[in-house]
Order: C-alpha cells, then sequence, then structure tokens
C-alpha cells in the first residue's frame, strides 16, 4: 500500500490514564511504579552487571472485536528472568542510575490520539519524570516526563534522531535526555534535548506519521474484507508482522496458541477474562465511554 501523499492530520496527545505495570503482568491505576528523575554528574559507569543478561525478542498479537483492533506487544512469558542484548542492558543500565528506580514495575502512559480519520488508544513505558519545582499541579507531571537514552560518543554526529523523535512523539514526552558514554561504557557528557528542538524534518515527522496511518488503515482492511468465518469469533488472536508502514504478516493462531497467549499472564489469585488478548472490563469500559 503506497502511503498518502497529501500531510497527514495528526491530533493532539489525550492523556486517558497513568498505569503501574508488574513483571507478572498485573497492574493498577496510578503512579506506584513512577521514576523520578535524578541527574548526576558525569562519569558514570554503566558497565553491564548481574541485573541483565543477553538474548530475547517479543511478538504482536491482534484481537479485531466487533469492528475495533486491538494490537498488543510484548514479552510472551512475563515474570520469568528477562533477556536482553548488550545494547539493552546498557541502556537500562542507565536508566538505573540517572532514576530513582522500580524495577519490579513499570510505569506507562495510556493515551488517545487521531492519526487522520482513525482514533488510536495506546500506551507506552514513560523512563522518568523531572522533580517538581515551586508551586505545580498534578497537571503539570505530564510536562515532567522525560525519555532516556544514551549512546557512544562517537557517535554524537549521527544519532537516531528519528526513532528518538517517534517514540517521545507518540506519547507526547517533552524532553529526551542523553547520556554519552566512552568505549569503557562510562558516561562522559549528558545533554538535554527538547522534542521541538529535535533536528527532524517536516517531511520526515509526516512520513513518520503517514506510515503509522498506513499500516493501520490496511490491517483495518485486511481484517474488514475477511469473511466471518475467516476472522472466527471475538476471541480469535492473530500474530501480525508490520515493517515500514506495510504489513508483511498476518496469522490467525489457532486455539491451542491463542490459549497460550491468553495464559501467559494468568495469576491463578486475580484471573482476567480475556476476550482475545483485551480483558473484558476493558471492552465494557470503552463501550460506555
Amino acid at each position: 500500500m503506497s502511503l498518502p501523499s497529501t500531510p497527514l492530520c495528526v491530533g493532539d496527545v489525550q492523556h486517558v490514564a497513568r498505569v503501574s505495570i508488574k513483571l507478572d503482568g498485573t497492574y493498577t491505576i496510578g503512579d506506584s511504579a513512577m521514576r523520578t528523575f535524578t541527574p548526576k554528574e558525569t562519569p558514570v559507569d554503566l558497565s553491564p552487571s548481574q541485573r541483565v543478561m543477553t538474548g530475547a525478542k517479543v511478538t504482536v498479537h491482534v484481537s479485531y472485536i466487533q469492528g475495533k483492533l486491538y494490537l498488543e506487544e510484548e514479552d510472551p512469558h512475563p515474570g520469568r528472568r528477562y533477556k536482553f542484548d548488550r545494547g539493552d542492558a546498557i541502556g537500562m543500565a542507565f536508566e538505573d542510575e540517572f532514576t530513582a528506580t522500580n524495577p519490579s514495575a513499570t510505569w506507562t502512559n495510556v493515551v488517545t490520539r487521531k492519526f487522520g480519520d482513525i482514533t488510536v488508544l495506546y500506551s507506552g513505558e514513560v523512563d522518568g519524570v523531572k522533580a517538581p519545582i515551586g508551586n505545580h499541579s498534578a497537571e503539570d507531571l505530564m510536562d515532567r516526563r522525560v525519555e532516556l537514552k544514551t549512546t557512544g560518543l562517537t557517535r554524537r554526529n549521527n544519532l537516531p534522531w528519528r526513532k528518538w523523535y517517534m517514540q517521545s512523539y507518540l506519547l507526547g514526552i517533552p524532553t529526551v535526555f542523553i547520556g554519552y558514554r566512552d568505549h569503557a561504557d562510562v558516561v562522559r557528557e549528558t545533554e538535554e534535548v527538547h522534542l521541538a528542538d529535535m533536528p527532524i524534518r517536516e517531511n520526515q515527522e509526516s512520513r513518520i506519521a503517514r506510515e503509522g496511518y498506513g499500516a493501520l488503515v490496511s490491517l483495518k482492511k485486511t481484517f474488514a474484507s475477511l469473511s466471518e468465518g475467516e476472522v472466527g469469533s471475538d476471541d480469535a488472536i492473530w500474530k501480525v508482522t508490520i515493517q515500514g508502514g506495510a504489513l508483511r504478516g498476518v496469522k490467525r493462531l489457532n486455539e491451542n496458541q491463542a490459549q497460550k497467549v491468553k495464559m501467559r499472564r494468568a495469576d491463578p489469585e486475580h484471573p482476567v477474562d480475556r476476550l482475545g488478548i483485551v480483558p473484558r472490563r476493558i471492552i465494557e469500559v470503552l463501550k460506555v465511554g
């Protein structure tokens, strides 16, 4: 599918909820997992420790329920000892050093935003929040959020601005804090960059939005074109691969595979009734809303 040639109208970020998620997948509404951003004097040693190991991938699953698409990307085995490649390990060490950490939970923001004629509800992890200065309100907490990134000193003039911009832009995080490290993974310099000051050309920003929109439109058309038998029940789960705004694979999981996906976060003491990948409670709330 070709991308739309005209600029895509992207709406403002509308905040829905703040959620704290534990490693076992259980969650609470609120800020118990929120990390406070704590700047430090350099140098700071990020040499990998036993906190993380190398390896691992994530999966993407989709449910098509009553004409709406629900997408979820996560580790299929939450609660186990996670494995990461070296880059992930260094990034996590950087986050741990520059925040007051809560290692057993993740703080996420749930937002809604319009992309063209499609309204999307999604969530994402937020690395930290700056401590308030002087008078402040509950609302300005969202303006104090910060994304943490680290890279080598030699890459300072070739930073992955497009990727970093996208991650912050989707959630409306206004600031990125960057740590530049030497060959021994010691942070020697730091820099704070505001989202509005990132060297992303207007056409690049538009293409980022259009690629996401193109993928959503393609996915929506794919499911809308399927027969009732092909779609199956609302409880069906699909595995989808998306790359560069295009669908690379759409596969419906069989009953056993779908059940494994649903049970990956099962907690016998706090069972969650799911329709596909989605807790029924969320579907009911969205109906009311």
